[in-house]
């Protein structure tokens, strides 16, 4: 049986010289404006916190440089980040009330913004799982929660591309023996602002943005990369799709789906932010 859309999509022009961050934060890109969405874009659904795009696009370009600094790379590097963190930790606590840890997408769109790509993984894996995606991958860095600390420590024991020193934690303001994101982008604050990463005409279609590993039912989890093009090529076409309904009631979208998953990563993360 044949299936035949009824849908005609048509997308005008899919841009292939920029980066996924380019497509959220700039508006030239076809992103809507704030007053036809909500103001808040990132939501914390236990206390309710939200972030504004100024915001986190304040705390992306600050762990951008302090990123630059602490790995000794310049914008245009083309390395991996591996993060190993669910979609939600919960917040840390700070002298004068409550402080919340940044996004997951804060660290996606920083190290895209230096020209490097993420490579996520499932927050279940075991020592060895973990150790086998970032040593496939090539990754010289983790971002990882508190919880998950001993079991990234663990898989990086036989790594030498990544030292301890190389595990940043999400969840904390300060940690007892690891750097944290947050430490990071307070440092970031202090350095002068860097370069735009730029691209030439058709290069985000080879632009590595992610590597999202499968689920390795026939053999090794096998890592499927993914350009900036790929990624904002679906948005478009998931947000063509979804206009209608969009145009009639657009609120907030609960996201359910792992953010080191592909789909929860286009559809939900980068779509609904569009």
């Amino acid at each position: 049986m044949v299936f035949h859309s009824h849908a005609r999509l048509n997308i005008d022009h899919i841009p292939d010289d920029i980066i996924v961050p380019e497509l959220i934060f700039n508006l030239k890109h076809g992103r809507r404006p704030l007053s036809q969405s909500n103001h808040s874009v990132l939501i914390d659904a236990p206390s309710g916190t939200a972030f504004d795009l100024n915001t986190v696009e304040e705390r992306t370009e600050a762990l951008e440089k302090g990123l630059s600094q602490e790995l000794n790379v310049k914008v245009g590097w083309n390395g991996i980040i591996g993060v190993f963190a669910p979609n939600h930790v919960p917040p840390f606590w700070a002298r004068g009330g409550l402080i919340f840890l940044d996004y997951l997408a804060t660290v996606f769109w920083a190290t895209h913004r230096l020209g490097a790509a993420v490579s996520p993984a499932n927050p279940a894996y075991r020592p060895s799982e973990l150790s086998y995606q970032l040593k496939d991958s090539g990754a010289i860095a983790l971002v990882t929660s508190s919880a998950l600390l001993s079991t990234a420590l663990e898989a990086i024991k036989d790594l030498p591309a990544i030292q301890a020193n190389r595990v940043y934690i999400i969840d904390r303001q300060t940690h007892e023996t690891q750097k944290t994101v947050e430490e990071l982008i307070q440092n970031g604050r202090k350095l002068d602002k860097l370069t735009a990463l730029k691209l030439a005409k058709g290069e985000a279609k080879t632009k590595l943005a992610f590597i999202c590993y499968s689920s390795g039912t026939t053999g090794l989890p096998k890592g499927v990369m993914m350009s900036h093009y790929n990624v904002i090529s679906n948005v478009l076409q998931v947000a063509l799709h979804g206009k209608e309904f969009d145009d009639k009631k657009r609120d907030m979208t609960m996201t359910i789906l792992p953010l080191y998953h592909s789909y929860g990563n286009s559809s939900y993360l980068h779509r609904r932010l569009n």
